[in-house]
Protein backbone atom coordinates (compact mmCIF):
# COMPACT_ATOMS: atom_id res chain seq x y z
CA UNK A 1 0.00 0.00 0.00
CA UNK A 2 1.50 3.07 -1.04
CA UNK A 3 1.22 6.90 0.21
CA UNK A 4 -0.80 7.63 -2.42
CA UNK A 5 -3.78 4.81 -1.65
CA UNK A 6 -3.61 6.01 1.77
CA UNK A 7 -5.92 9.75 2.33
CA UNK A 8 -4.87 10.29 5.49
CA UNK A 9 -1.19 10.85 4.99
CA UNK A 10 0.79 13.41 3.88
CA UNK A 11 3.99 13.38 1.91
CA UNK A 12 6.41 14.03 4.79
CA UNK A 13 4.32 11.00 6.41
CA UNK A 14 5.40 7.22 6.30
CA UNK A 15 2.30 5.48 5.09
CA UNK A 16 1.13 2.50 7.94
CA UNK A 17 -1.23 -0.09 7.31
CA UNK A 18 -4.59 0.17 9.27
CA UNK A 19 -4.72 -2.24 12.32
CA UNK A 20 -7.52 -3.35 13.47
CA UNK A 21 -7.86 -3.21 17.96
CA UNK A 22 -10.28 -4.98 19.56
CA UNK A 23 -11.76 -1.89 21.76
CA UNK A 24 -13.02 -3.72 25.17
CA UNK A 25 -14.79 -1.28 26.55
CA UNK A 26 -16.76 -1.07 23.84
CA UNK A 27 -17.80 -4.48 23.71
CA UNK A 28 -18.26 -4.77 27.22
CA UNK A 29 -21.16 -1.62 26.56
CA UNK A 30 -22.30 -4.01 23.89
CA UNK A 31 -22.89 -6.74 25.88
CA UNK A 32 -24.36 -4.28 28.85
CA UNK A 33 -27.22 -3.33 26.69
CA UNK A 34 -27.89 -6.89 24.55
CA UNK A 35 -28.51 -8.28 27.91
CA UNK A 36 -30.43 -5.86 29.37
CA UNK A 37 -32.72 -5.95 26.56
CA UNK A 38 -32.40 -9.58 26.57
CA UNK A 39 -33.51 -9.70 30.25
CA UNK A 40 -36.58 -7.49 29.38
CA UNK A 41 -38.01 -9.50 27.58
CA UNK A 42 -37.07 -12.86 29.56
CA UNK A 43 -38.63 -11.29 32.88
CA UNK A 44 -41.63 -10.39 30.81
CA UNK A 45 -42.37 -14.20 29.86
CA UNK A 46 -41.11 -15.56 32.93
CA UNK A 47 -43.13 -12.79 35.57
CA UNK A 48 -46.93 -13.55 34.37
CA UNK A 49 -49.43 -12.80 37.20
CA UNK A 50 -50.50 -16.22 38.55
CA UNK A 51 -53.51 -14.70 40.66
CA UNK A 52 -55.30 -17.89 41.36
CA UNK A 53 -52.11 -19.66 42.86
CA UNK A 54 -51.79 -16.44 45.31
CA UNK A 55 -55.00 -16.58 46.20
CA UNK A 56 -54.84 -20.48 47.12
CA UNK A 57 -51.61 -19.50 49.09
CA UNK A 58 -53.97 -17.52 51.23
CA UNK A 59 -57.16 -19.90 51.54
CA UNK A 60 -55.14 -23.19 51.09
CA UNK A 61 -58.52 -25.11 51.82
CA UNK A 62 -60.77 -23.08 50.08
CA UNK A 63 -61.97 -23.74 46.92
CA UNK A 64 -61.55 -21.00 44.55
CA UNK A 65 -63.35 -19.75 41.34
CA UNK A 66 -62.82 -17.10 39.39
CA UNK A 67 -66.27 -14.90 38.69
CA UNK A 68 -67.60 -15.33 35.48
CA UNK A 69 -69.86 -11.57 35.67
CA UNK A 70 -66.71 -9.02 37.43
CA UNK A 71 -63.05 -8.47 36.84
CA UNK A 72 -60.30 -9.42 39.05
CA UNK A 73 -62.99 -11.37 41.10
CA UNK A 74 -62.73 -14.92 42.81
CA UNK A 75 -65.35 -16.61 44.75
CA UNK A 76 -63.57 -18.14 47.44
CA UNK A 77 -65.41 -20.97 49.69
CA UNK A 78 -64.36 -22.62 52.82
CA UNK A 79 -66.57 -24.75 54.99
CA UNK A 80 -70.10 -23.90 53.02
CA UNK A 81 -69.06 -20.40 53.16
CA UNK A 82 -68.41 -18.13 50.31
CA UNK A 83 -66.62 -14.58 50.05
CA UNK A 84 -65.48 -12.81 47.26
CA UNK A 85 -61.90 -11.80 46.97
CA UNK A 86 -61.49 -8.97 44.39
CA UNK A 87 -57.99 -7.82 43.48
CA UNK A 88 -56.30 -4.08 42.72
CA UNK A 89 -53.72 -2.87 40.96
CA UNK A 90 -52.20 0.74 41.93
CA UNK A 91 -48.19 2.73 41.49
CA UNK A 92 -46.41 2.83 45.04
CA UNK A 93 -43.26 4.25 45.70
CA UNK A 94 -40.83 1.47 43.74
CA UNK A 95 -43.80 0.57 40.83
CA UNK A 96 -46.92 -1.45 41.11
CA UNK A 97 -48.82 -3.54 44.18
CA UNK A 98 -51.58 -5.55 44.13
CA UNK A 99 -53.87 -5.87 47.09
CA UNK A 100 -56.25 -8.45 47.64
CA UNK A 101 -59.16 -7.40 49.74
CA UNK A 102 -61.62 -10.26 50.94
CA UNK A 103 -65.51 -8.74 51.16
CA UNK A 104 -68.46 -11.29 53.46
CA UNK A 105 -71.79 -9.74 52.78
CA UNK A 106 -71.20 -6.21 52.75
CA UNK A 107 -67.98 -5.77 55.04
CA UNK A 108 -64.26 -5.73 54.04
CA UNK A 109 -62.94 -9.21 56.12
CA UNK A 110 -58.92 -8.59 55.51
CA UNK A 111 -56.79 -7.27 52.95
CA UNK A 112 -53.52 -8.79 52.04
CA UNK A 113 -50.54 -7.85 49.58
CA UNK A 114 -50.30 -10.64 47.06
CA UNK A 115 -47.17 -8.78 45.10
CA UNK A 116 -45.73 -5.77 44.90
CA UNK A 117 -42.58 -3.85 43.16
CA UNK A 118 -42.25 -1.55 46.38
CA UNK A 119 -39.07 -1.05 48.16
CA UNK A 120 -39.07 -4.16 50.74
CA UNK A 121 -37.96 -1.61 53.64
CA UNK A 122 -41.24 0.48 53.23
CA UNK A 123 -43.37 -2.91 53.10
CA UNK A 124 -41.67 -4.21 56.52
CA UNK A 125 -42.35 -1.00 58.38
CA UNK A 126 -46.13 -1.37 57.58
CA UNK A 127 -46.25 -4.27 58.52
CA UNK A 128 -44.58 -3.51 62.20
CA UNK A 129 -47.09 -1.22 62.60
CA UNK A 130 -50.05 -4.01 61.63
CA UNK A 131 -51.21 -0.91 58.89
CA UNK A 132 -53.59 -3.92 57.09
CA UNK A 133 -55.87 -3.97 60.19
CA UNK A 134 -57.10 -0.68 59.93
CA UNK A 135 -59.30 -1.51 56.99
CA UNK A 136 -61.15 -5.06 58.39
CA UNK A 137 -64.63 -5.21 59.61
CA UNK A 138 -65.21 -2.21 57.50
CA UNK A 139 -67.64 -1.30 55.42
CA UNK A 140 -67.38 -2.07 51.39
CA UNK A 141 -68.78 1.60 50.23
CA UNK A 142 -66.58 2.98 53.31
CA UNK A 143 -64.71 6.36 52.04
CA UNK A 144 -60.68 7.10 52.21
CA UNK A 145 -59.48 10.42 52.95
CA UNK A 146 -55.98 10.10 54.64
CA UNK A 147 -56.04 11.13 58.22
CA UNK A 148 -59.53 11.16 58.66
CA UNK A 149 -60.65 7.41 57.43
CA UNK A 150 -57.10 5.51 57.75
CA UNK A 151 -53.47 6.65 59.35
CA UNK A 152 -50.49 6.95 57.30
CA UNK A 153 -47.47 5.35 58.61
CA UNK A 154 -44.57 8.32 58.54
CA UNK A 155 -41.50 6.94 56.93
CA UNK A 156 -43.76 4.79 54.41
CA UNK A 157 -46.63 7.73 53.29
CA UNK A 158 -46.27 6.65 49.47
CA UNK A 159 -46.73 2.83 50.01
CA UNK A 160 -49.31 3.48 52.52
CA UNK A 161 -51.73 5.86 49.69
CA UNK A 162 -50.84 3.08 47.61
CA UNK A 163 -52.58 0.34 49.60
CA UNK A 164 -55.69 2.20 50.73
CA UNK A 165 -56.08 3.42 46.65
CA UNK A 166 -55.98 -0.44 46.19
CA UNK A 167 -58.51 -1.24 49.19
CA UNK A 168 -60.90 2.08 47.58
CA UNK A 169 -60.66 0.45 43.99
CA UNK A 170 -61.36 -2.97 44.66
CA UNK A 171 -63.95 -2.38 47.84
CA UNK A 172 -66.06 0.23 46.12
CA UNK A 173 -66.39 -2.08 42.81
CA UNK A 174 -67.75 -4.48 44.87
CA UNK A 175 -70.02 -2.23 46.80
CA UNK A 176 -71.41 -0.61 42.81
CA UNK A 177 -71.19 -3.86 40.63
CA UNK A 178 -73.12 -6.19 43.73
CA UNK A 179 -74.91 -4.09 45.92
CA UNK A 180 -75.78 -1.06 44.10
CA UNK A 181 -74.01 1.34 46.11
CA UNK A 182 -72.25 4.96 45.12
CA UNK A 183 -69.43 4.98 47.55
CA UNK A 184 -67.32 8.55 47.24
CA UNK A 185 -64.20 7.93 44.90
CA UNK A 186 -61.06 8.87 46.67
CA UNK A 187 -59.68 12.50 45.31
CA UNK A 188 -56.78 12.25 42.62
CA UNK A 189 -56.06 15.61 42.93
CA UNK A 190 -52.40 16.36 43.52
CA UNK A 191 -52.15 17.26 47.23
CA UNK A 192 -48.62 19.50 47.49
CA UNK A 193 -47.19 19.42 51.70
CA UNK A 194 -44.82 21.44 53.47
CA UNK A 195 -41.78 18.75 52.53
CA UNK A 196 -42.92 19.12 48.58
CA UNK A 197 -42.19 22.62 48.99
CA UNK A 198 -39.29 22.25 51.06
CA UNK A 199 -38.03 19.99 48.09
CA UNK A 200 -38.53 22.16 45.50
CA UNK A 201 -36.66 25.24 47.26
CA UNK A 202 -33.52 23.10 47.52
CA UNK A 203 -33.40 22.45 43.76
CA UNK A 204 -33.57 26.18 43.74
CA UNK A 205 -31.21 26.53 45.85
CA UNK A 206 -28.53 24.00 44.13
CA UNK A 207 -29.52 25.91 40.72
CA UNK A 208 -28.74 29.43 42.13
CA UNK A 209 -25.45 27.79 43.34
CA UNK A 210 -24.26 26.82 39.88
CA UNK A 211 -23.56 30.48 39.24
CA UNK A 212 -23.03 31.59 42.92
CA UNK A 213 -20.50 28.84 42.85
CA UNK A 214 -20.39 29.77 46.82
CA UNK A 215 -18.98 27.14 49.14
CA UNK A 216 -20.42 27.84 52.69
CA UNK A 217 -23.98 27.87 50.76
CA UNK A 218 -22.98 24.45 48.90
CA UNK A 219 -21.66 23.29 52.95
CA UNK A 220 -25.50 24.55 53.05
CA UNK A 221 -26.98 22.91 50.63
CA UNK A 222 -25.51 19.19 51.70
CA UNK A 223 -26.62 18.91 55.06
CA UNK A 224 -29.78 20.28 54.44
CA UNK A 225 -30.37 17.64 51.69
CA UNK A 226 -29.94 15.09 54.61
CA UNK A 227 -33.05 16.49 56.54
CA UNK A 228 -35.09 17.38 54.01
CA UNK A 229 -34.56 14.95 51.16
CA UNK A 230 -33.65 11.86 53.23
CA UNK A 231 -35.59 12.59 56.90
CA UNK A 232 -38.87 14.23 55.61
CA UNK A 233 -39.60 14.26 52.10
CA UNK A 234 -37.54 10.41 52.04
CA UNK A 235 -37.40 11.01 48.45
CA UNK A 236 -33.89 9.51 46.56
CA UNK A 237 -32.84 8.18 43.52
CA UNK A 238 -31.41 5.13 42.95
CA UNK A 239 -30.79 1.90 40.69
CA UNK A 240 -34.84 1.04 41.01
CA UNK A 241 -35.45 4.14 39.51
CA UNK A 242 -34.40 3.29 36.55
CA UNK A 243 -35.29 -0.33 36.44
CA UNK A 244 -38.72 1.05 36.90
CA UNK A 245 -38.03 3.86 34.45
CA UNK A 246 -37.73 0.76 31.95
CA UNK A 247 -40.61 -1.29 32.93
CA UNK A 248 -42.59 1.30 32.52
CA UNK A 249 -43.68 1.92 36.39
CA UNK A 250 -44.16 5.99 36.39
CA UNK A 251 -46.57 6.80 38.78
CA UNK A 252 -49.30 9.73 38.08
CA UNK A 253 -48.27 13.52 39.26
CA UNK A 254 -51.35 13.20 42.05
CA UNK A 255 -49.37 9.57 43.14
CA UNK A 256 -45.70 11.17 43.88
CA UNK A 257 -45.88 14.65 43.42
CA UNK A 258 -42.34 13.86 45.11
CA UNK A 259 -41.23 12.09 42.14
CA UNK A 260 -42.09 14.03 39.42
CA UNK A 261 -40.65 17.13 41.41
CA UNK A 262 -36.82 15.45 41.89
CA UNK A 263 -36.81 13.19 39.14
CA UNK A 264 -38.29 15.89 36.76
CA UNK A 265 -35.54 18.45 37.60
CA UNK A 266 -32.84 16.23 37.52
CA UNK A 267 -33.82 15.48 34.14
CA UNK A 268 -34.08 18.88 33.47
CA UNK A 269 -30.83 19.82 34.45
CA UNK A 270 -29.27 17.46 32.18
CA UNK A 271 -31.46 18.25 29.49
CA UNK A 272 -30.63 21.69 29.69
CA UNK A 273 -27.95 22.62 31.73
CA UNK A 274 -25.91 19.34 30.80
CA UNK A 275 -25.17 18.93 34.49
CA UNK A 276 -26.08 16.11 36.91
CA UNK A 277 -27.64 18.39 39.83
CA UNK A 278 -28.49 15.42 42.01
CA UNK A 279 -25.24 13.84 43.21
CA UNK A 280 -23.14 15.89 45.90
CA UNK A 281 -26.02 18.21 46.22
CA UNK A 282 -29.50 16.89 46.14
CA UNK A 283 -28.71 13.32 47.28
CA UNK A 284 -29.26 12.78 51.17
CA UNK A 285 -26.93 9.74 51.06
CA UNK A 286 -23.85 11.83 50.35
CA UNK A 287 -24.58 14.35 52.55
CA UNK A 288 -24.18 11.22 55.16
CA UNK A 289 -21.13 10.64 53.87
CA UNK A 290 -19.63 14.04 53.89
CA UNK A 291 -20.76 14.72 57.66
CA UNK A 292 -18.83 10.84 58.49
CA UNK A 293 -15.46 12.26 56.72
CA UNK A 294 -15.74 15.55 58.44
CA UNK A 295 -15.83 13.48 61.61
CA UNK A 296 -13.28 11.04 60.86
CA UNK A 297 -10.97 13.78 59.53
CA UNK A 298 -8.76 11.33 57.16
CA UNK A 299 -7.90 11.08 53.53
CA UNK A 300 -6.25 7.80 53.12
CA UNK A 301 -4.15 7.54 49.48
CA UNK A 302 -5.52 4.82 47.54
CA UNK A 303 -4.02 2.44 45.94
CA UNK A 304 -3.38 3.52 42.07
CA UNK A 305 -4.99 0.73 40.91
CA UNK A 306 -7.86 1.37 42.88
CA UNK A 307 -8.11 4.89 41.83
CA UNK A 308 -7.74 3.52 38.35
CA UNK A 309 -10.39 0.33 38.31
CA UNK A 310 -12.25 1.24 41.33
CA UNK A 311 -15.01 2.70 39.70
CA UNK A 312 -15.74 -0.14 37.20
CA UNK A 313 -17.92 -1.40 40.32
CA UNK A 314 -20.49 1.28 40.07
CA UNK A 315 -20.77 0.44 36.57
CA UNK A 316 -21.04 -2.93 37.27
CA UNK A 317 -23.44 -2.74 40.25
CA UNK A 318 -26.07 -0.30 37.85
CA UNK A 319 -25.71 -3.23 35.59
CA UNK A 320 -26.10 -5.82 37.93
CA UNK A 321 -29.38 -3.25 39.08
CA UNK A 322 -30.87 -3.30 36.12
CA UNK A 323 -30.61 -7.34 35.53
CA UNK A 324 -32.06 -7.80 38.39
CA UNK A 325 -34.78 -5.44 38.29
CA UNK A 326 -35.58 -6.92 34.75
CA UNK A 327 -35.30 -10.26 35.16
CA UNK A 328 -37.93 -10.17 38.14
CA UNK A 329 -40.33 -7.13 36.81
CA UNK A 330 -39.27 -5.79 40.60
CA UNK A 331 -37.51 -2.66 40.44
CA UNK A 332 -36.56 -2.85 43.93
CA UNK A 333 -35.14 -6.20 43.92
CA UNK A 334 -31.99 -5.18 42.19
CA UNK A 335 -31.77 -1.88 44.78
CA UNK A 336 -28.38 -2.44 47.03
CA UNK A 337 -27.88 1.14 47.96
CA UNK A 338 -29.02 1.12 51.92
CA UNK A 339 -30.61 4.17 51.97
CA UNK A 340 -33.46 2.28 53.74
CA UNK A 341 -31.39 1.39 56.44
CA UNK A 342 -29.94 5.17 57.00
CA UNK A 343 -33.67 6.99 56.56
CA UNK A 344 -36.49 4.22 57.15
CA UNK A 345 -34.38 2.11 60.01
CA UNK A 346 -35.36 -1.29 57.55
CA UNK A 347 -33.23 -3.00 55.49
CA UNK A 348 -32.22 -6.63 53.77
CA UNK A 349 -29.99 -8.79 52.51
CA UNK A 350 -26.87 -7.22 51.34
CA UNK A 351 -27.43 -3.94 52.41
CA UNK A 352 -26.89 -4.92 56.17
CA UNK A 353 -22.95 -5.83 54.58
CA UNK A 354 -23.33 -2.78 52.84
CA UNK A 355 -23.72 -0.03 55.46
CA UNK A 356 -21.24 -0.65 58.22
CA UNK A 357 -18.60 -1.29 55.36
CA UNK A 358 -19.77 2.69 54.10
CA UNK A 359 -20.18 4.11 57.37
CA UNK A 360 -16.63 3.07 58.57
CA UNK A 361 -14.94 3.46 55.24
CA UNK A 362 -16.03 7.16 54.51
CA UNK A 363 -14.03 8.01 58.00
CA UNK A 364 -10.94 7.35 56.35
CA UNK A 365 -11.94 7.69 52.40
CA UNK A 366 -14.32 11.13 51.55
CA UNK A 367 -17.56 9.95 49.73
CA UNK A 368 -16.58 6.41 49.47
CA UNK A 369 -19.76 5.12 48.09
CA UNK A 370 -20.55 8.07 45.93
CA UNK A 371 -17.15 7.47 43.82
CA UNK A 372 -17.17 3.89 44.18
CA UNK A 373 -20.67 2.07 44.50
CA UNK A 374 -23.12 4.34 43.65
CA UNK A 375 -25.60 2.62 40.41
CA UNK A 376 -27.71 5.76 40.34
CA UNK A 377 -24.32 8.31 40.11
CA UNK A 378 -22.85 6.09 37.14
CA UNK A 379 -26.79 6.29 35.33
CA UNK A 380 -27.09 9.59 36.02
CA UNK A 381 -23.22 10.96 34.94
CA UNK A 382 -23.63 8.28 32.32
CA UNK A 383 -26.88 10.22 31.24
CA UNK A 384 -25.26 13.31 31.08
CA UNK A 385 -22.16 12.43 29.21
CA UNK A 386 -24.10 11.44 26.57
CA UNK A 387 -26.11 14.54 26.18
CA UNK A 388 -23.31 16.26 26.08
CA UNK A 389 -21.85 14.52 23.43
CA UNK A 390 -24.71 14.81 21.44
CA UNK A 391 -25.55 18.27 21.59
CA UNK A 392 -21.37 18.61 20.83
CA UNK A 393 -22.47 17.16 17.31
CA UNK A 394 -25.27 19.14 16.67
CA UNK A 395 -23.17 22.17 17.06
CA UNK A 396 -20.32 20.53 14.59
CA UNK A 397 -22.75 19.75 12.55
CA UNK A 398 -24.52 23.33 12.38
CA UNK A 399 -20.68 25.10 11.00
Amino acid sequence: MSCNDCASCTGSQSCQPVRWRLDIGKLFRLFAIVSLIVAYFVGQSLNQPTWEQDLQSLYPQADIQSSESLANTWEVTEDGHTRLVVLATENSYGGPLTLATTIDGETIERVDLVAHADTPAYIQKLNNFFFFRQFENKPVDRSFQPGSDYDVITGATLSSNAIMRANATGAHYIAREVFGKQPETPSDDIELNVNHGLLALLILLVLANIRLNNAYLKTGIIVASLVVVGFMANQMINVANFSALLLGFIPAIAENPGYWILLGSVFAGIIILGRNIYCGNICPFHAVQFLLSKVGGMNLPLHPLVRRYGKNLAKIGLWAGLMVGLLTTNPASGAYEPFGMIFSLQGEGIQWYIMPAVVIGCFFVPSLFCRYLCPAGEALNRLTRMRNQMAHVIKAGRK
